[in-house]
């Protein structure tokens, strides 16, 4: 090729349409390229909205939460019994909850744990000659220490309580002739419990009423 013929290459090659017409080649391509990706980022963004919703419908029950609960249960609860000789958890999220109305109180009451587990599960008795409560679908093994607190007042304490049947068999098994408690010493607080479980009388206190079950307590997800 001639030093002619290739100078008359490079004069096409800059004539206006040749630039126009690359440039729309490229817009379309970069059209394609963002179509391409935009739908897949469109359905992460989606379902990152929808996790976003489901976390936002969660009630979260903060550590603020959990001590105005106990210094309110324990004005409560000091005023219907004048004092609280122990503290019964029927396992450690109760515990938790026990140890901060503990703190409050100037007799510094002992915190009885227990240990609860679902029926359907197998499970071995870890006190010796535990007293038991349950409600069909939890146990509770109490360690029988308690019974040395019959003649005493005695505050039955958990995070959450949606039906308060399984506070209320414990109740009665404190109050039964095995045990001894008197009816009116023995006294049910949550942090939190529904409606239904405060307005059938299973449990007597509770800091804060919510009828959701997705509750998140500092400890984990309400049982």
């Amino acid at each position: 090729m001639s030093m002619d013929e290739i100078g008359r290459t490079f004069d096409w090659l800059n004539w206006p349409w040749v630039a126009t017409v690359l440039g729309l080649l490229a817009t379309i391509v970069a059209v394609v390229a963002f179509v391409r990706t935009k739908k897949p980022m469109d359905r992460i963004a989606h379902n990152v909205n929808l996790m976003g919703d489901a976390y936002s419908r969660r009630r979260r029950i903060d550590w603020r939460d959990v001590q105005d609960a106990a210094k309110s249960v324990t004005k409560s609860t000091l005023n219907r019994m004048g004092r609280i000789d122990v503290i019964i958890a029927p396992g450690a999220r109760g515990a938790i909850f026990g140890q901060q109305i503990s703190e409050l109180l100037h007799n510094d009451p002992p915190i009885v744990v227990g240990v609860s587990h679902r029926l359907k599960v197998p499970y071995h008795d870890v006190f010796e000659q535990p007293l038991k409560a349950d409600n069909r679908d939890w146990e509770v093994e109490i360690p029988r220490i308690v019974e040395a607190f019959r003649e005493g007042t005695a505050l039955i304490v958990d995070d959450y309580a949606r039906g308060g049947s399984f506070m209320r068999e414990l109740r009665i098994k404190l109050c039964s002739q095995e045990v001894g408690f008197s009816e009116k010493s023995v006294t049910c607080a949550v942090v939190v419990s529904t409606d239904q479980a405060v307005n059938e009388g299973r449990v007597d206190f509770s800091g804060s009423r919510y009828n959701d079950t997705d509750l998140h307590f500092p400890w984990g997800k309400a049982l």
